[in-house]
């Protein structure tokens, strides 16, 4: 398979490892990896830029492309009330011979896969057993209490019902990004058979 048709999505909830892997993957593999990145009305974080790894519009700019069908999918987050999203116009900057990466919820990828068919879109899922230990990284990253209790609850819902919809399921290795990426290079070479 050419690698300028795949868009590989990372699925895991907050706070599971998904920018740490993709972060990992990007530097390592520059020539073979690019970003797609999100677009969304959130208020930019301290240590994030513009385009990595969300792109950053206001509200009315989000409306605006809702209006105009730019949106590929999109999701408002209940817990900040923020649109998130991947959109055509983005898509079409990216450069087609590499394989792209991004963080996606399960739901968002259906979407992405339906409306890209001329694309091999994948997801991996990032499984966590140990919940905690994704709370305590919530915690010192500076989310506020609130926000980290409906982001466990989401996480143990999403453990149940969505897991076994991704295309692949690899276990969360805390502290060993290496062994993430292994895993991840190995399904693109020896699944999904792409060259790398």
């Amino acid at each position: 398979m050419e690698n300028r048709s795949v868009i590989l999505a990372i699925v895991a909830p907050s706070g599971a490892g998904k920018s740490t892997l993709i972060n990992y993957l990007l530097d390592n593999y520059p020539d073979i990896f690019q970003r797609y990145p999100t677009v969304t009305s959130r208020t930019i974080r301290p240590g994030e830029t513009q385009g990595n790894p969300y792109i950053f519009v206001t509200q009315e700019k989000i409306e605006q492309m809702l209006l105009d069908g730019d949106f590929l999918e999109f999701e408002r987050k209940p817990y900040n009330n923020c649109v998130y999203g991947k959109t055509k116009s983005v898509l079409s900057t990216l450069d087609p011979k590499k394989i792209l990466l991004t963080e996606e919820q399960i739901v968002q990828v259906k979407d992405l896969k339906e409306n890209l068919p001329n694309y091999g879109v994948y997801s991996i899922y990032i499984h966590i057993p140990d919940l905690e230990v994704m709370k305590q990284r919530l915690i010192a990253r500076g989310d506020d209490p609130e926000s980290i209790e409906i982001r466990i609850k989401t996480a143990y819902e999403e453990e149940v019902e969505s897991r076994h919809l991704a295309d692949f399921i690899i276990p969360s290795v805390q502290g060993h990004v290496e062994k993430s990426a292994d895993m991840v290079l190995d399904i693109l070479k020896n699944t999904i058979g792409v060259k790398i």
